[in-house]
């Protein structure tokens, strides 16, 4: 991003040396150069490109917007972060929660956003019930978990419905990001599809394998 913002354009990289680029993109707030071989690299890049050389003035302006908005995002990003933390400190769960190795702030920040108020649940297996994760006997075979996820899954269900045409139907279940879980739930079938039917919400199985 550094030497985006300052050598937008392969002209601009060419006009000066690989070590005036590391010194004047220094990273880690400007305790460090970037690293040598990939300054290296991009010259040689630069010097083998095509580039641009109409409305040059253009595409730096454009170039320097869209850096420009990249850093307003993850400044925003920063500012809510900080504000995640701080709800979550006022929170009994939170010393529960991020005692467990391996979860931030952030995440459980974001994990009782999701589940709401966690003394609600009596147990772990309600928890994950609740987030679709309910293995049983009855989903598994050979270790292998039916899961739902978020497109309609193609099953080997047919149907030769439609005023006794003969025409083939196979049979969709579940849900999809189209609708809600309480709109299509896991047990939703649909045989109104034969098997060229194409449909942005129509996807495959998807399973879990446990060891």
């Amino acid at each position: 991003m550094q030497i985006l913002s300052k050598y937008p354009l392969p002209a601009d990289i060419l006009s000066v040396d690989i070590e005036t680029i590391r010194d004047n993109t220094k990273v880690a707030n400007g305790k460090r150069k970037i690293p040598k071989n990939k300054v290296a690299a991009l010259y040689i890049f630069a010097q083998n490109t095509i580039g641009i050389t109409n409305d040059v003035n253009y595409v730096k302006t454009n170039i320097k917007f869209l850096v420009d908005e990249y850093k307003n995002i993850l400044k925003n990003l920063e500012y809510i972060e900080s504000q995640m933390v701080e709800a979550l400190s006022k929170l009994e769960e939170k010393n529960y929660i991020t005692s467990i190795k391996g979860i931030s702030n952030i995440f459980a920040a974001d994990l009782i956003g999701e589940l709401g108020n966690i003394s609600r649940f009596r147990n772990w297996k309600q928890i994950r019930k609740y987030a679709g994760y309910n293995f049983s006997d009855n989903t598994k075979i050979k270790n292998i978990y039916d899961m739902a996820g978020n497109l309609y899954e193609w099953t080997t269900e047919y149907s030769y419905h439609n005023n006794g045409t003969g025409t083939k139907y196979v049979a969709i279940r579940g849900g999809s990001f189209f609708f809600s879980g309480t709109g299509d739930p896991v047990s939703f079938r649909n045989c109104d599809n034969t098997v060229t039917t194409a449909d942005v919400s129509f996807g495959f199985r998807v399973v879990l394998y446990v060891k």
